[in-house]
C-alpha cells in the first residue's frame, strides 16, 4: 500500500519546511533531514504541500517558547558529580582622614639695671655716676597644621563547591549518562513533529 509521507511531500515541495521555526544555533538541514529520516515509514495527515507548509509554521511558533528553553537548557556548563556550588563576592569601599594642628608659643621678659660709680681724684669714696635700668618682653608662637586621607578599596571571591553527601558521585554520573541520551534537540523535535503530523502506525 502506498503512503503519502513526509519524506514524498518534501520531494514534490521541498519548501514545506521554508517557515520552520528553531532556536538559534540549530541547524535547519539537519532539522529537516532529521525529521524526514524519523518519520520515513509514516504516513502524513495532511497530504496536501500548501496546508502542510502553514501547519508546520504555525505549530512551530506555538512551541518556540519551549524548543528554546529546552535548547539552553542543555548548553549548560555544570559539573556532574557535584550538587553543591556557592559563589560570593564582596567589595569595600571606605575613607579615612585625619587632621591636626600643632601650636607652640615661648614667651619672656627680661630686665637689667646697671649702675656705674667713680672717684674723685681727691676723694676715696666711690660716688655714683651713672644708671641705666633696661626691660623687656619678648613673645614666639609657632603654627603647623598637618592632614592625612587615605582610601580602603578591597574585593574577594568566595567559592564552595562538591559533593554535599546526599547521594554518591557514582549514582550523580550514572544519572548524568542517562539524562544525556535524552537532551538531544534535533530528536526532541523530531518525536514532536511525528506526534503531531504522523499518523503512528508502522
Amino acid at each position: 500500500m502506498a503512503l503519502l509521507t513526509v519524506m514524498g511531500l518534501y520531494e514534490y515541495d521541498n519548501t514545506i519546511f521554508e517557515n520552520l521555526y528553531l532556536p538559534t544555533g540549530v541547524d535547519r538541514e539537519k532539522m529537516i533531514d532529521t525529521i524526514i529520516l524519523e518519520s520515513a515509514e509514516l504516513e502524513c495527515i495532511y497530504p496536501a504541500p500548501g496546508f502542510l507548509k502553514k501547519a508546520i509554521s504555525l505549530w512551530s511558533a506555538t512551541r518556540a517558547m519551549s524548543w528554546d528553553r529546552f535548547y539552553h537548557a542543555t548548553l549548560l556548563e555544570y559539573n556532574p558529580i557535584e550538587n553543591y556550588d556557592r559563589q560570593e563576592s564582596e567589595t569595600t569601599t571606605g575613607n579615612r582622614e585625619h587632621s591636626g594642628k600643632d601650636t607652640s608659643v615661648l614667651s619672656g621678659q627680661s630686665s637689667t639695671n646697671e649702675l656705674n660709680k667713680t672717684a674723685g681724684f681727691d676723694s676715696a669714696n666711690m660716688v655714683d655716676r651713672e644708671s641705666t635700668t633696661a626691660s623687656g618682653t619678648e613673645s614666639n608662637s609657632n603654627e603647623l597644621t598637618h592632614g592625612e586621607k587615605i582610601s580602603d578599596e578591597g574585593s574577594r571571591t568566595l567559592r564552595v563547591h562538591g559533593n554535599i553527601g546526599v547521594t554518591t558521585s557514582q549514582a550523580m554520573l550514572e544519572s548524568e549518562l542517562d539524562i544525556s541520551k535524552k537532551i538531544n534537540i534535533y530528536d526532541y523535535i523530531a518525536e514532536e513533529f511525528k506526534n503531531r503530523f504522523c499518523i503512528m502506525i508502522y
